[in-house]
């Protein structure tokens, strides 16, 4: 997931309340083991067989295909819970909250001391939708304060499927948050 030099998109970071766990990677071999693993295979299936069968469930409601499809995106999910919760990957995880997510990183929350350069294996978790959580990769870039303190971490390596699927989940974020603040309506200065 490195920044792609020739481009110069930045991402917003959005400000969240979202549960996350992690774990302390021992060592380099040990990150670049993880980062091989999330290349390979994503924490969800495949986005192009998801994004067909979609199409498929909205193309006709009452067509058979269309009942078939919904019906296959509906046990895929129940899979992919399942899944999940049965095997649950790795050693032990630690909670943490997110409290800003870009593109590129989040700022982390935990009772870990960690230090600039300690590379986490991180699991979001998006309760909303109950999908298995996004498994990432990521770098302390910047610590701040004691326990509980705040971390910078930046993004190292996810599957390119997870990758979307994170662009996707903070769309969301920022759709909810632009039509919540629509229906407030429009904020009036103080009168005084």
């Amino acid at each position: 997931m490195e920044p792609d030099p020739a481009s110069e998109r930045e991402f917003a970071r959005i400000p969240v309340e979202l549960a996350a766990r992690i774990r302390l990677l021992e060592s380099d071999g040990e990150a670049q083991v993880l980062a091989r693993e999330l290349q390979e295979r994503p924490s969800v299936w495949s986005v192009q067989e998801e994004t067909e069968l979609q199409r498929l469930a909205t193309s006709s409601a009452s067509a058979p295909e269309a009942v078939l499809a919904r019906a296959l995106l509906e046990v895929a999910a129940q899979l992919q819970r399942l899944r999940y919760r049965v095997l649950r990957p790795g050693p032990p995880m630690e909670p943490a909250r997110v409290t800003e997510i870009s593109g590129s990183g989040l700022r982390l929350s935990t009772e870990r001391l960690l230090q600039p350069g300690t590379r986490l294996e991180i699991q979001l978790e998006d309760d909303e939708n109950g999908a298995p959580p996004l498994r990432l990769l990521g770098e302390v870039v910047h610590a701040s304060g004691r326990a509980p303190a705040f971390y910078g971490v930046r993004f190292v390596a996810a599957h390119p499927a997870d990758a979307r699927r994170l662009l996707r989940f903070i769309y969301e974020i920022q759709r909810r948050a632009l039509r919540g603040a629509g229906r407030r309506g429009p904020q009036q200065a103080p009168s005084g």
